[in-house]
């Protein structure tokens, strides 16, 4: 087994976009009272070089988990880095690697929890659970603007264009460039280059063969609006069909890990569960299959598909009091999953990671958790899946393990590794 830190997204400089994003709020209970006051925040994870001031005349000192945080506190990451703070009862924010956020207001008044974070550059996700209260929160950066009320939202802003995303709920993007409005619903986003979210989802969905720098944006559309068929006459035809973003150019890299194409549909599944209230775990699942061409792809911090037609699904955090995907007697019980859908899936060497981002118990202190690694196998006649392998492991917070997994033609009984 081979340990390495948690390689996180590429970030990129602003691009000036005006992206305001409204959600749907989550139900509130009028039984539920809070007392008007200025929230303290805490540090509940920090991988790499990460950086705390509690505002702009303190000085810059390494950040460690359990730190709380007043109004004005602020952030920076440095490269494969990322850190993860709370803000009670129920706000969690991540900064990514290589950015700056800014801790501006955190109150509650006439029962109602207001919070402004400003983000200098990077990526944020914010996490809210559906506790009951009004929420009126936002992320800011120089070009934008992300409102949130109860749901599950992401930002990302650079010289590419900008990504905005929910998991949970309906959310609201205007676009400054384009002086557009979108809609779009429960796991799904749009981005600079899409003109509504069934476009985003469209272009999500085919594979160009062909080379794509030296088109124009007229004949970019005109081969966008002809599926299956190839703009490259020299180039090779489209050989793993719908699930993956365009290809950058004519050439596919050969990987000798790569055994061809298997008919079926193929799961990665990594699972865990936390027992005790207060205590708190997030693991993310990543998976780089043997594929030529394939690039990661992850429920957090990587991409969500990939040429071969693997997708990422949703990712899941377990607190042990109701944060999580089940609830089960002894506790909450968290499933992730990367899968081929079919009608095939690679066959060859497979590394899949799984990376302890944040571990903590009660007390805010580093922990570990157990987890479980399935992977199962089915034909496209089949109704169930097949177990091919099980790996049962530890994961210590901050910590990242890989997996080479080898998914090959007859495989039906499982292998167990500890």
């Amino acid at each position: 087994m081979k340990y390495q830190h948690l390689m996180l997204s590429l970030l990129i400089c602003l691009l000036a976009i005006n992206l305001p994003s409204v959600a749907d709020d989550s139900p509130v209970d009028p039984t539920q009272t809070i007392a008007d006051q200025v929230l303290q925040g805490v540090v509940t994870g920090v991988r790499g070089m990460v950086q705390i001031r509690q505002s702009e005349d303190d000085p810059w000192v390494k950040a460690e988990t359990g730190m709380e945080l007043s109004q004005g506190a602020e952030f920076r990451t440095g490269p494969r880095s990322a850190v993860q703070f709370k803000i009670p009862p129920d706000q969690t924010i991540t900064l990514d690697r290589l950015g700056t956020v800014k801790l501006l207001t955190a109150v509650a008044e006439n029962n109602k929890i207001k919070t402004d974070i400003g983000m200098t550059y990077g990526r944020t996700r914010y996490d809210i659970r559906k506790a009951g209260f009004e929420h009126e929160s936002t992320i800011r950066s120089p070009s934008a603007t992300l409102s949130v009320r109860g749901t599950r939202v992401g930002i990302q802003d650079g010289a590419m264009g900008f990504v905005a995303w929910s998991t949970e709920s309906r959310a609201r993007v205007f676009d400054q460039n384009r002086r557009q409005t979108m809609t779009f619903g429960e796991d799904t986003g749009v981005d600079s280059e899409s003109q509504s979210p069934a476009d985003n989802k469209k272009k999500s969905g085919q594979v160009d063969p062909g080379d794509n720098r030296g088109r124009d944006g007229g004949e970019d559309i005109l081969v966008f609006n002809q599926p299956g068929h190839n703009p490259n006459p020299g180039g090779g035809l489209p050989i793993f069909g719908p699930g993956g973003p365009r290809k950058m150019g004519p050439v596919i890299p050969n990987n000798p890990d790569f055994l061809g194409l298997a008919l079926g549909q193929l799961r990665f599944e990594l699972s865990w569960s936390v027992y005790t209230p207060g205590d708190y775990a997030d693991l993310d699942l990543w998976v780089k299959s043997p594929a030529p061409g394939d690039v990661t792809i992850g429920t957090f911090d990587h991409a969500k598909h990939n040429l071969s037609g693997g997708v990422a699904g949703q990712d899941f955090v377990s607190d042990g009091v109701g944060e999580g995907e089940y609830q089960t007697f002894y506790g909450t019980y968290v499933a992730e999953n990367v899968r081929w859908d079919g009608p095939t899936f690679p066959l060859g060497k497979y590394t899949v990671g799984v990376d302890g981002f944040s571990i903590h118990d009660g007390d805010g202190e580093p922990t570990s958790v157990d987890y479980t690694l399935t992977v199962q196998t089915k034909k496209n006649n089949e109704e169930y899946f097949n177990t091919i392998h099980y790996i049962y492991d530890n994961i210590h917070d901050n910590q990242t393990h890989e997996h080479d997994i080898v998914v090959a033609p007859g495989l039906q009984s499982p292998s167990e590794t500890e």
